[in-house]
């Protein structure tokens, strides 16, 4: 399997794929911001496009609580990544 990457520097976006499972590697550019960078199989990229066009449609569910636990997981690691 080759690995194939995205990556994406908006919170939002990342915590989606936080809730759906997917995790990242964050680098910091030195000026504050943050990129999240996944490293994905084709399948899981094919999957990870599906999210984001369900999503980008509004035509994608989630459930309120585990997406805000997947908010507070994600700013915990950008907290304490350093």
């Amino acid at each position: 399997m080759n690995p194939t990457n995205y990556s994406t520097t908006d919170f939002n976006t990342a915590t989606l794929l936080d809730y759906f499972g997917f995790l990242c590697a964050m680098v910091d550019d030195g000026r504050g911001r943050i990129t999240f960078k996944y490293e994905l199989g084709a399948e899981r990229l094919e999957e990870l496009h599906g999210i984001l066009d369900k999503y980008w449609k509004r035509d994608l569910s989630v459930e309120p609580q585990e997406l805000f636990s997947a908010m507070r997981n994600l700013k915990s690691r950008m907290k304490n990544r350093g």
